[in-house]
């Protein structure tokens, strides 16, 4: 079983190559245990991520290019009157720089959009990114050998989930575009990552470690309290690297700093100092180089019982001084991976389609407006559950919108499918229609106050010729926001349709799915969301498959380079003594005090009954043998 004890890694005389042993990883990521606790890691993440990414979105507003702070005006008073080199700003450059501020300010606002806004890689919930279509429907639908493969190899980057999501936040700190808020965001994104898996990814190592090693099978508490033990070490191991690179980050920025006074820059820090700057680089570079064993540093403490120094030292060691035998290694697993997880969501998404259609027979055949697809109808997106499980009922999606599409772009691919739905022509009517309404309603409001002023005029007016002209004006006012109130109530009614048309538009029949929304009652929503609990649970133990896979082939991984570089057996796995202290004997109550002038007398315990099993025979008694008879001897005489 796969949560049972497992052959020890192969430690004698070898009959096949040792990169074979990674195919243990299959057998150990099983273990309901794993998946438990990846499942967990995946939501706590997620969760912590959307809190942060709702918060940070919500303190930025997005840059519109009519705003005043792009005005001329206001670029003027930012800039002063004078440029740095002594001369006076013209009118049109006040507008060029406000444009060039405007844009600035866009490409970050975008940059913090496509992480924390809606859709936004990071704050995107995992039950609804996208990962491929739906393996089942690629079988069942138009089965082929190429399709298989090609989805087989998109697989291998969800493989890598968790490397990858910790070096997202690292490489968007990198971007020129990113602002300092968004910085910000980011560290602690990341910190929030680290801290979860640190927890989740240590117990599964170390829950690997002792299977792998053919140790006595440890529970589940044991494991908590191994890495509980041990939690600050889990924490700092990827963090004490990326602090030293922070520390240099730091100390070049004071660098480039003082590099900006004339001369001494040129001349001393730039161009006699350089080599510093290149060493700091080289430092940094090997520093995030050696992140990509970051997985080794959590499988050294689970392996070793060790400390934070111990896994840098181990996972750094490994990553340079063995590059080829650990790519190799790596590559094994990821393709390996890629085929069982494969299987996994295969039989994953049919469990649950075979569990629909078996309770779906029923209302077919009796009553058909009870067919139970309403209770799918917030299933997870991600690898087309929702599609799979409204599959042939009115409020079945449609293929060809871009959301399911085989040829979203790979930004679509990399951020999920809120963003994919950018590139529905559905949606961009209705975006703008939308601004169309909004752009009527300020007409109206100013058709509404220059009708007013006209008023107010015509109210003051003196004279036949001043009250002609203001009669004149108040008319055209008049006319005017009517015109405007016309324009809004067309502009409404267009983006209602619009608004319509993108909500069922990703149905394959709109009107049909519009019915059938009609005449869903409250119970049946009620009835949907507990279902949609039960469907996430299994959607994240399906997707925790992956993450257990990753840590149970990291830990194989780690043994292999142990065993590579350090030459010391793979079946070594620090098992502490979780034996509990002896019991004491309990403690006879103690007896009451005596009566005043009682005389106590001693107990006298009775005498001990020895319990026999077997009768005791006692031994024979010797036979009594008579005294000889006495001789006549002869009276001495005394003389």
């Amino acid at each position: 079983m796969a949560d049972g004890r497992v052959e020890p890694l192969t430690t004698g005389v070898r009959t096949q190559p040792v990169w074979t042993e990674l195919f243990r990883s299959f057998q150990v990521a099983l273990d309901p245990r794993k998946l438990l606790l990846a499942a967990a890691g995946i939501f706590v993440t997620a969760l912590g991520w959307y809190l942060l990414s709702t918060i940070f979105f919500g303190m930025v507003s997005e840059p519109k290019p009519d705003a005043p702070a792009y005005s001329k005006d206001e670029t003027a008073k930012r800039l002063g009157a004078k440029k740095s080199d002594g001369t006076e700003y013209k009118i049109e450059e006040y507008g060029a720089e406000g444009d060039k501020q405007y844009n600035h300010d866009r490409a970050q606002w975008e940059t913090l959009n496509s992480l924390a806004g809606l859709g936004g890689s990071i704050r995107t919930m995992p039950w609804n990114e996208y990962r491929g279509e739906n393996p089942f429907l690629i079988i069942a639908d138009e089965p082929s050998a190429g399709k298989v493969i090609d989805y087989i190899v998109g697989q291998i980057p969800f493989l890598v989930e968790p490397l990858s999501k910790l070096l997202q936040p690292i490489i968007k700190l990198l971007d020129p575009t990113v602002s300092f808020l968004t910085r910000i965001y980011l560290i602690l994104a990341l910190l929030w990552s680290v801290a979860v898996w640190a927890f989740f990814g240590g117990v599964i190592t170390r829950l690997a470690a002792v299977q792998l090693g053919g140790k006595e099978q440890i529970t589940l508490g044991q494991a908590v309290r191994f890495v509980k033990n041990r939690y600050i070490s889990y924490v700092l191991s990827p963090i004490v690297p990326l602090g030293i690179i922070a520390v240099i980050v730091f100390a070049m920025s004071i660098y480039g700093l003082v590099a900006l006074i004339p001369i001494v820059g040129d001349v001393f820090l730039y161009g006699l100092g350089l080599p510093l700057v290149i060493l700091g680089g080289i430092v940094m570079a090997i520093l995030l180089i050696g992140l990509i064993g970051y997985p080794l540093m959590y499988t050294t403490i689970s392996t070793e019982g060790s400390d934070t120094f111990d896994a840098l030292s181990r996972a750094y060691n490994y990553v340079f001084q063995a590059p080829w035998q650990y790519l190799w290694y790596a590559f094994v697993s990821v393709v390996y991976g890629a085929c069982v997880t494969f299987v996994v969501i295969v039989i994953s998404c049919l469990m649950v389609y075979l569990g629909k259609w078996a309770v779906s027979q029923p209302a077919t055949l009796i009553a058909h407006d009870r067919k139970p697809d309403f209770l799918f109808i917030y299933s997870p997106e991600s690898y087309g559950w929702r599609e799979l499980m409204l599959k042939g009922s009115p409020v079945e999606l449609n293929p060809k919108t871009p959301k399911y599409s085989a040829t979203l772009s790979k930004a679509d691919k990399a951020t999920g499918y809120q963003l994919a739905d950018a590139s529905n022509p559905a949606k961009e009517a209705a975006d703008r229609t939308a601004e169309a309404v909004k752009r009527a309603n300020d007409a109206v409001t100013s058709a509404a106050k220059k009708f007013a002023d006209a008023e107010s005029v015509e109210t003051k007016a003196t004279g036949e010729p001043a009250k002609g002209a203001a009669a004149q004006a108040r008319l055209e006012a008049k006319v005017e926001l009517e015109r405007a109130n016309t324009i809004l109530a067309d502009a409404k009614t267009a983006d209602a349709a619009a608004q319509e048309s993108k909500m069922y538009g990703k149905f394959r029949n709109p009107p049909a799915a519009k019915q059938y929304f009609k005449d869903m009652e409250i119970w049946n929503y009620i009835g949907a969301g507990m279902v949609t609990f039960w469907m996430v649970l299994v959607f994240l133990l399906m997707i925790g498959f992956s993450y257990s896979y990753f840590w149970s082939a990291s830990t194989v991984i780690y043994l292999l380079m142990r065993k590579k570089v350090d030459e010391v057996d793979i079946d070594e796995v620090y098992i502490e003594d979780d034996s509990a202290p002896p019991i004491s004997p309990p403690i006879p109550p103690v007896s009451p005090p005596s009566a005043p002038g009682a005389t106590s007398l001693p107990t006298v315990p009775p005498p001990a009954v020895v319990a026999t099993s077997t009768p005791v025979t006692p031994p024979p008694v010797p036979p009594f043998i008579p005294p000889p008879p006495p001789t006549d001897i002869p009276p001495t005489t005394l003389n």
